[in-house]
């Protein structure tokens, strides 16, 4: 499926969107996967979320150290619609009443967070005329889907 946008855009909207799947969903992702029966590219992310001291200085060797146990991971999923694409992560979802403030300027949850990120996404998805919808994913993650997306055959 092919998506009529600007291309610096979609490059942008993908970004954020991919990054705060991987980022929230990592940071407190759930042991079992869903089946993603209608997925038709999956991503699978590792993100380190070791916040120590150790800061930027922190070698390269030292991190490639680390085993996939110290890690967490999060799957995220792009996942076309009919009339749009959705992306959906294995996280601990957006609980309900969560879900429309997440577009919100400077929200965030995350201690070192810009709440910038979905604001993008918003923006960029409102400028191609798409519908945006948070939900939750099959596997209890966070699910993002964007409708009456315009496609090229």
């Amino acid at each position: 499926m092919a998506l009529e946008a600007d291309a610096a855009a979609l490059t942008r909207f993908f970004e954020n969107l991919l990054s705060n799947c991987a980022e929230h969903g990592a940071a407190r992702s759930r042991s079992a996967a869903g089946s993603g029966a209608e997925t038709e590219r999956e991503t699978e992310t590792d993100t380190d979320t070791d916040t120590g001291d150790a800061g930027p200085e922190r070698s390269s060797a030292a991190q490639s150290r680390r085993s996939d146990s110290d890690r967490a991971r999060a799957t995220v999923r792009v996942v076309a619609l009919e009339d749009g694409v959705a992306v959906e992560d294995d996280g601990p979802g957006i609980p309900e009443g969560e879900r429309e403030r997440v577009f919100d300027p400077n929200y965030t949850t995350a201690d070192d967070g810009t709440g910038v990120g979905l604001v993008s996404v918003r923006q960029v998805a409102g400028a191609h005329g798409w519908d945006v919808c948070v939900t939750e994913s099959a596997a209890g993650g966070a699910r993002f889907e964007f409708r009456d997306a315009e496609r090229v055959e």
